[in-house]
C-alpha cells in the first residue's frame, strides 16, 4: 500500500487568524499544478466557509516562501491547453486580491516568479531585510502571470514594476521596503509572528465593512469614476443592510459610526461653514469647525462645493489653497448618532448626498485651477480625501493622517479610494483603509501624500508661496493638463485620444502664442489665461 501524498498546504488556527504553509521544500515550495489547486480550495473555504476565520497569513516552509513555478512541469502544451493550465492561478488571485477576507503574506527566503505574483495579491507583506524577491518570468522565457502584471504595478507603481520586470532584477527586503513592495520588516525567522500580529488586527475589524473594501479595491482601479462609483455603492450597501454587524463579540451600529466621511443626513449648522478669501491671485478657502460642530457635514460639503465652483470660474484666481482653521484641518465626517436607515427612499436620499462628496472629488482634481492643501494637525476621514485629492499638499511636521472607515462598517468617500492610492500606492492605501491606522507627516513626505513639510503653524505661509508661483504660468494649459490627469490614467490608448484632443487646444490657446513670443524675444511672458 502506498503511502498517502503529504498535505502541500496545511491549516494551522490562531485565534480567528488561519495560517496557510506551502509545503513543499524539496522543491523550495514551488508553485507546482498541485499546490495551486489545494490553495485554491483552501481558500475558497476559508474566505467563503470558515466563520471562525477573520484573516489569512500564507506563509511558507523550511524557511522560504515560494521560488517560482515548478520547472519540471513546463512541458510544451497547445493554446488551449495552456490557458486551461492558467486557469486556477488567476482564480486564485482574484481570490486573494478581492475575496472577502484580509490576506497577509509572511515571506521569508525566496520570493521568485509566482511566488513573487502570490506575494504581491496579499493585502500586506511582512518580509525580512534577508528576503529575496524577483519576478524572474523572463529568465525561462516566459512573460509575467498570475496577475503580478496588475499587482506588481499597484504596489511600487508602473515604472518601477516595468523596471523589475523586463531586467528580472533582484530586490532584497530593505530595497523592498523601500519602494513599497513590502509593509513591514522583520527578524529573520519571526515573519510569520509579525504577520499573525497583524492579521489578527485585521480580523478583529468589521468583516463585512473590509469585504466591501477589497471588493471595492479591485473595482475601482480603472477609473477615478469607477472608483466613485464603487465607494457609492457599497456603503449605501453597508448602512443600509448592515448598519448592525455582530464580529468577535460587538456590535458595531449606526450609533457607533461618526468621522468617516459626508453623511447620510446633514446636520444643523447656524454658524459659517467655510471662509473663502483672497490673497492676490491666490484663493484661500478655510474649513470652520465649532464646539457644536466639529466635523464636516452634508451642509458644509455643499457649500465647499459651491465656494470651489465659484473659485475656478473667476478668471482672476490662478489657485486655490484649502485649509483649516484652528488645531486641526478637519477630524472627518459628521455621521449622525442614532440615525437609523431603511427603505428605498433613505438609500436614494443617500446616494443624493454621496454624489456631494464625489463632486466635491471632481471640482478639485478636474477644476481649472491647482488646488493646494495646507495641513495643521490632525487629518481624518473626510479630510484625509480632500488632502489626497490636492494638486500640492504642505503638512505641517506635527501633521496626522488617517481614515478609519472600516472600523466604522464603512467604506471610504470622496473619492479616496482612487486619489490615496494614485498618491501613496496600492500597498499601503490597503494597510491604512484596512487597519485604520495613521501616517505622520515625515512617512506622509516619503510616500508622496505631502509634496513638502513646514514648521507648525507655517503651512498656509509656505503653500502661499508655491501658490503664488502659478502666476507665471499659463493658465489654459494648467487646466487642461488636469482634466487630462484626472481622465488619462486608465490606459495608453486613453492617454493618447487625450493627448491628441487637449494638445490641440492648447496650441490654440493665446497664451501659448505668447509663451512661443516671449521666448523668441528673450522677456518674461505675460499670460491672460485664454
Amino acid at each position: 500500500m502506498s503511502d498517502p501524498q503529504p498535505d502541500l498546504v496545511p491549516i494551522a488556527q490562531h485565534g480567528e487568524v488561519c495560517v496557510l504553509t506551502m509545503t513543499y521544500p524539496e522543491r523550495r515550495n514551488a508553485f507546482s499544478s498541485r499546490m495551486r489547486k489545494i490553495l485554491l480550495e483552501r481558500f475558497e473555504h476559508l474566505m467563503y466557509h470558515d466563520r471562525s476565520c477573520g484573516a489569512i497569513v500564507l506563509t511558507g516552509a523550511a524557511g522560504t516562501f515560494c521560488a517560482g513555478g515548478d520547472l519540471s512541469e513546463m512541458k510544451q502544451r497547445s493554446i488551449i491547453e495552456g490557458r486551461q493550465v492558467f486557469d486556477e492561478p488567476r482564480d486564485l488571485m482574484r481570490l486573494m486580491v478581492a475575496g472577502p477576507k484580509p490576506v497577509v503574506a509572511a515571506v521569508e527566503g525566496h520570493a521568485f516568479g509566482a511566488g513573487l505574483s502570490l506575494a504581491c495579491a496579499a493585502d500586506y507583506i511582512v518580509a525580512s531585510a534577508q528576503t529575496r524577491f524577483c519576478a524572474a518570468f523572463i529568465k525561462v522565457g516566459l512573460i509575467p502571470d498570475t496577475g503580478i502584471l496588475w499587482t506588481l504595478g499597484k504596489r511600487v507603481g508602473a515604472g518601477k514594476a516595468r523596471e523589475l520586470m523586463m531586467l528580472a532584477s533582484e530586490v532584497r527586503g530593505e530595497e523592498a521596503l523601500r519602494i513599497g513592495l513590502v509593509n513591514q520588516l522583520a527578524d529573520g525567522g519571526a515573519t510569520l509572528t509579525a504577520a499573525i500580529r497583524v492579521a489578527s488586527a485585521m480580523a478583529m475589524r468589521p468583516r463585512t465593512a473590509q469585504a466591501y473594501l477589497k471588493t471595492a479595491f479591485a473595482e475601482s482601479g480603472a477609473s477615478p469614476d469607477a472608483a466613485i462609483r464603487a465607494e457609492i455603492d457599497y456603503r449605501c450597501t453597508l448602512i443600509r443592510d448592515c448598519s448592525r454587524e455582530r464580529y468577535a463579540g460587538r456590535t458595531v451600529s449606526g450609533s457607533d459610526t461618526a468621522a468617516v466621511g459626508f453623511p447620510p443626513v446633514a446636520s444643523g449648522w447656524d454658524g459659517v461653514l467655510v471662509d473663502g478669501a483672497r490673497d492676490g491671485s491666490v484663493a484661500i478657502l478655510t474649513l470652520v469647525f465649532s464646539p457644536a460642530h466639529p466635523m464636516l457635514c452634508h451642509a458644509s460639503g455643499q457649500a465647499i462645493l459651491q465656494v470651489l465652483r465659484d473659485m475656478n470660474a473667476d478668471p482672476s484666481c490662478r489657485a486655490i489653497i484649502v485649509t483649516g482653521r484652528g488645531a486641526d484641518f478637519c477630524p472627518g465626517g459628521d455621521f449622525p448618532r442614532g440615525s437609523g436607515l431603511g427603505g428605498d427612499e433613505d438609500v436614494i436620499a443617500m446616494r443624493g448626498r454621496l454624489q456631494v462628496a464625489a463632486a466635491l472629488f471632481r471640482e478639485v482634481r478636474r477644476g481649472a485651477k491647482p488646488v493646494l492643501a495646507a495641513v495643521e494637525g490632525a487629518v481624518r476621514g473626510s479630510g484625509l480625501a480632500l488632502v489626497a485629492a490636492s494638486d500640492y499638499v504642505v503638512a505641517a511636521r506635527d501633521a496626522s493622517f488617517a481614515c478609519d472607515a472600516t472600523g466604522q462598517g464603512l467604506l471610504p468617500d470622496a473619492g479616496l479610494l482612487w486619489s490615496l492610492p494614485e498618491k501613496i500606492g496600492m500597498a499601503k492605501a490597503r494597510e491604512l483603509l484596512l487597519l485604520g491606522s495613521s501616517l505622520d507627516a515625515d512617512a506622509a513626505r516619503r510616500l508622496g501624500l505631502a509634496s513638502e513639510l513646514a514648521a507648525p503653524g507655517a503651512a498656509l505661509r509656505q503653500a502661499l508661496n508655491i501658490a503664488r508661483s502659478f502666476d507665471s504660468l499659463p493658465l489654459v494649459a494648467v487646466a487642461l493638463t488636469k482634466a487630462a490627469l484626472f481622465g488619462g490614467g486608465a490606459s495608453i490608448e486613453q492617454c493618447r485620444r487625450l493627448e491628441l484632443d487637449l494638445s490641440p487646444l492648447a496650441r490654440q490657446a493665446v497664451d501659448h502664442l505668447e509663451a512661443v513670443n516671449a521666448f523668441m524675444e528673450e522677456r518674461k511672458p505675460d499670460f491672460v489665461g485664454n
